[in-house]
């Protein structure tokens, strides 16, 4: 049982979480749910305006954002590796809103856009949660030859919803630099969509499997970041015409086409990445490592190319050094009780871009 006064501890607590968040309205009336706890949430969240349900939501998305950020950065960071621009974003919460609409600003609003939403998806089949559930509205309803909808579906609408409902609320512009983040949000939410897998489980005597029930799952986040990051080399050019986004550069309007939800877009041209430019906090490639092609190795092509993507098409040549690692290696468990290590030392081939 809550005490008498909760009400009131709880709305000091969200008007302090949306100052510090910069967010002044969370209007969560059209925010869709589905599962077993849909019914109940939907009257006491839409109709009654539940101030406990709406305090729930909205821990449950800060802590998303905040979880969703670190992942998001870490994927943008693996996906960039060998890139000239390797995602040099270390907390995007903070730095999300500091960069430029050019093809990179795309992805990172996208990955971090996709990240909160997997994590708030994720989150409603842990059990217990007060908020959400499984998504178990298509159970028994058939979904193709000889299988139907079952088990306990990932909520995809449910995380798509709130994550939308809250990151577009903290957009409040109505200019081309607003409508990019909206579309490249979209796009990392659609990723989200686009990278579920059904799963199955056979039904039949002596497992023929002549009924199947599936459900839908969440991809592996790096499925998302593999996907955006294909979405990325495909961005296009857009121009903000007539209150929207279009494709091409007709300023009459003539061949402008609408721009599909999953496509990424962005504003202006990438500047040069080879260069160090400190009005643009760009580093530059001189002294970044690059890698060789390694027998027995599985490489990326991005990877084998990285030598020359990084160091000789940016006019620095290739410095090859010898290194030594000291790791620990041959530890021993002794009784009792501690681990006996040796110290070893191993030569290693590092290369880099050098003038």
């Amino acid at each position: 049982m809550r005490p008498p006064d909760l009400s009131r501890v709880l709305v000091l607590l969200i008007s302090s979480l949306c100052l510090l968040t910069h967010v002044s309205s969370w209007s969560l009336n059209k925010i869709l749910m589905t599962g077993p706890k849909a019914n109940h949430l939907v009257d006491n969240f839409t109709r009654n305006n539940n101030l406990w349900t709406k305090y729930q939501v909205h821990t449950m998305f800060m802590k998303s954002m905040d979880r969703g950020s670190m992942r998001a950065a870490k994927e943008c960071r693996h996906q960039f590796k060998w890139d000239r621009w390797n995602c040099p974003i270390v907390d995007m919460n903070r730095q999300i809103h500091n960069i430029r609409a050019n093809r990179e600003t795309s992805f990172v609003h996208a990955i971090y856009s996709a990240s909160i939403m997997h994590d708030l998806t994720s989150q409603c089949n842990l059990g217990g949660n007060p908020v959400c559930a499984c998504d178990d509205s298509r159970n028994g309803v058939k979904g193709g030859y000889n299988w139907s909808w079952g088990g306990c579906s990932d909520n995809i609408k449910f995380g798509d919803s709130v994550s939308k409902h809250f990151l577009m609320s903290m957009q409040k512009a109505k200019d081309s630099y607003a409508a990019t983040v909206t579309q490249n949000s979209g796009a990392g939410r659609m990723s989200v969509r686009k990278t579920t897998h059904l799963i199955c489980k056979c039904h039949g005597v002596s497992g023929s499997c002549s009924v199947r029930t599936c459900w839908r799952q969440l991809g592996n986040f790096r499925s998302v970041g593999n996907y955006l990051k294909r979405r990325y080399k495909k961005a296009v050019h857009a121009n903000f015409f007539d209150g929207k986004l279009r494709q091409g550069n007709d300023v009459n309007g003539v061949k402008l086409n609408m721009i599909s939800n999953k496509q990424l877009v962005f504003l202006e041209k990438s500047p040069n990445y080879c260069k160090a430019n400190d009005s643009l906090s760009l580093n530059g490639t001189l002294g970044r490592q690059c890698s060789r092609n390694k027998v027995g190795v599985k490489q990326s092509a991005a990877e084998r190319k990285s030598c020359r993507t990084l160091c000789k098409a940016c006019g620095l040549l290739v410095k090859h050094e010898v290194v030594t690692i000291r790791t620990t290696c041959n530890c021993r468990f002794h009784w009792c009780c501690h681990v006996a290590c040796f110290d070893c030392e191993q030569k290693q081939d590092v290369y880099s871009c050098s003038k």
